[in-house]
């Protein structure tokens, strides 16, 4: 994760979020990235969070306090996935082309530009 969203990876989380604070106030930021990493977002709380969805998941499958793990595992999957929207938009569409693999790709450049709009 590092590598990807780490104070020097491809897409840095802090910057990411640095970036949305310019543009949306507290509650719409927020909204647009929920994410704990508002809170922080060194490498030392990407290590954390992967730690602690690594765990939680593993109790997950063990039947430990389901409700709780799937939480935790639902918080962080929103806490990573924020700050890689804009990295997997654009590999999912340049890398892999519109047409790929669904007949129904045509349809997804239409909602991809609605959305962007």
């Amino acid at each position: 994760m590092h590598g990807l969203i780490g104070q020097q990876g491809i897409v840095p989380t802090w910057e990411y979020l640095r970036e949305l604070s310019g543009y949306f106030g507290t509650v719409q930021k927020i909204w647009y990235a929920p994410s704990l990493f508002w809170i922080n977002s060194t490498d030392i709380a990407v290590t954390a969070a992967v730690a602690i969805e690594l765990v939680a998941s593993v109790l997950l499958i063990l039947n430990v306090a389901p409700c709780a793990m799937i939480l935790i595992c639902e918080i962080l999957f929103f806490s990573f996935i924020s700050p890689l929207q804009n990295f997997l938009r654009i590999n999912s569409t340049e890398c892999c082309g519109r047409q790929a693999l669904s007949p129904f790709s045509s349809r997804r450049g239409e909602f991809d530009r609605a959305w962007r709009s």
